[in-house]
């Protein structure tokens, strides 16, 4: 680990800086319009500061273009990953989603991917991004950050990656890797800190919209270590059912469909989930969103009943019977509790998510 020298803003660091995200279906929207809006406002900021052409240019990419279906069945546009010059990236961005279980497979894309490294300053990678970086050979000899229903799979498959467990954003030399989805805002005001300084990072920071909604993903993450009754080593549908139910946490679950997903059938897959996680998958579902609706109450002022709705729970009197079975007490009394008097949150690099650069 090292302390960078912190840099100066001046007219030498003006220049136009391409940023390239690449995307597969499924991807998590809100990552996308986190990290587009870090670099609007650095753009912009930069633009009131200098005369000469500089800031950011951001392109959506994905393996032969066109139309995306994202995780929030939002559909999104993107060019072809032929479409650009492949030397004219600063940084290219992995997003999260299902898509990179089959584009780490992908020889196009990993080629494309290989050949651009060879020209791109930085490479970062967004939670199940990392597996494509790591079947690029990317990774190789690098600390990374993962996410924990991953790491297993990491370190039997490249055992030359160095899984950082206790850290959710990870910069080793040129890359960049985040443990978990929702950190698009963490992971583009990193590489711009590493382009500008701390101090034009913060400033950025300080200027984003405060965010009323946040996708409240840090459930698996925080669970990161084993915990008791859990396999240390999980299927790799197993793994993919965990951040299916994850990802789909706010909608309303059947358990069939989670099976689908994995290609198993409902039976089959309720017994795998119980042998390898120690819990069934309605109780994991439970937890994490008991989870989702404690960090609603503690940084958010939604009503209990809009809290319960975006949770996945049918009421909020569902919610309130959960939180006085697993809290034992209601959620109004759980949000006068922890609830201490502060300024609404801000998306931040700094705190509570704390960068580890080797």
């Amino acid at each position: 680990m090292h302390s960078r020298q912190s840099k100066e803003l001046n007219e030498d660091c003006s220049s136009v800086k391409h940023i390239g995200v690449i995307v597969s279906e499924g991807v998590i929207l809100a990552d996308l319009a986190e990290i587009a809006e870090v670099f609007f406002v650095a753009d912009k900021m930069l633009s009131s500061m200098f005369s000469q052409g500089n800031g950011y240019h951001f392109s959506l990419l994905s393996v032969r273009g066109g139309m995306i279906t994202t995780s929030s069945s939002v559909q999104i546009g993107t060019l072809s990953l032929q479409h650009h010059d492949i030397r004219a990236f600063d940084s290219i961005i992995i997003a999260d989603g299902r898509g990179n279980f089959a584009d780490c497979n992908d020889p196009q894309l990993l080629n494309w991917l290989a050949t651009a490294a060879l020209h791109a300053p930085r490479i970062a990678a967004l939670c199940t991004g990392v597996l494509v970086l790591a079947e690029v050979g990317l990774l190789d000899g690098k600390k990374v950050a993962a996410h924990w229903a991953l790491r297993d799979r990491l370190q039997r498959e490249f055992p030359d990656i160095d899984v950082e467990p206790g850290d959710t954003l990870v910069q080793d030399q040129n890359v960049f890797t985040s443990a978990d989805s929702g950190t698009g805002a963490e992971v583009a005001l990193a590489l711009i800190e590493d382009d500008l300084g701390s101090n034009f990072a913060h400033r950025i920071e300080q200027s984003l919209t405060v965010r009323q909604h946040h996708q409240f993903k840090h459930s698996l993450s925080r669970g990161s270590e084993i915990r008791p009754g859990e396999k240390r080593h999980r299927s790799e549908r197993i793994q993919k059912a965990l951040i299916w139910l994850d990802e789909h946490m706010s909608s309303s679950i059947n358990m069939t469909e989670a099976a689908d997903h994995v290609s198993m059938s409902e039976r089959n897959f309720q017994r795998e989930f119980k042998r390898e996680t120690g819990e069934t998958p309605h109780c994991f579902l439970t937890k994490i969103r008991i989870e989702a609706a404690c960090l609603y109450l503690k940084e958010t002022d939604l009503p209990i009943e809009k809290i319960a709705r975006r949770c996945g729970l049918v009421s909020g009197e569902h919610l309130a019977r959960l939180f006085r079975k697993h809290h034992g007490v209601s959620p109004g009394e759980y949000r006068k509790k922890e609830n201490a008097p502060r300024p609404a949150p801000i998306v931040s690099v700094g705190s509570p998510l704390q960068v580890h650069r080797s």
